[in-house]
């Protein structure tokens, strides 16, 4: 399921393939809570849709959700350490950036894991009658 601004999720017909698309949503935006919890400034912090964290309209993060069937996954990808060369962006893409650059200090993995472990307990709860996670409203 491919959503784009504007678009009714409702009237693709599609609820299930809906609740898996919000997940991609809340992913981001857990990203984006957790990048503001290790110490960018939320004014640094944008979504850009579907699946993109930007950080001074830069990309420093990823949504990749896919599903098969039932199963799926859910990969965040993130530059913490350091960005992709510039000059390998296509041209009129989004240019990459490190939150090790944003906050002018390396960040270990386990920190933004934590934060994004905390940012996302606040707007996931379990149903293990379905044996998966629903987003909060």
């Amino acid at each position: 399921m491919r959503l784009r601004m504007g678009e009714d999720p409702r009237a693709m017909g599609d609820a299930a393939g809906f609740r898996i698309g919000l997940r991609s949503f809340v992913a981001a935006v857990a990203l984006a809570e957790a990048f503001e919890a290790v110490g960018v400034a939320r004014s640094a912090i944008s979504l850009k849709w579907p699946n993109d964290v930007l950080l001074y309209d830069c990309k420093a993060a990823g949504i990749l959700l896919e599903s098969a069937g039932q199963a799926g996954r859910l990969s965040h990808l993130a530059n913490l350490a350091a960005a992709p060369d510039p000059g390998l962006i296509e041209q009129g893409g989004t240019l990459p950036i490190s939150l090790a650059e944003v906050l002018g200090r390396p960040l270990g993995r386990e920190d933004m894991l934590l934060a994004l472990a905390r940012a996302y307990a606040g707007r996931v709860k379990p149903q293990a009658s379905e044996g998966c996670d629903d987003a909060v409203p």
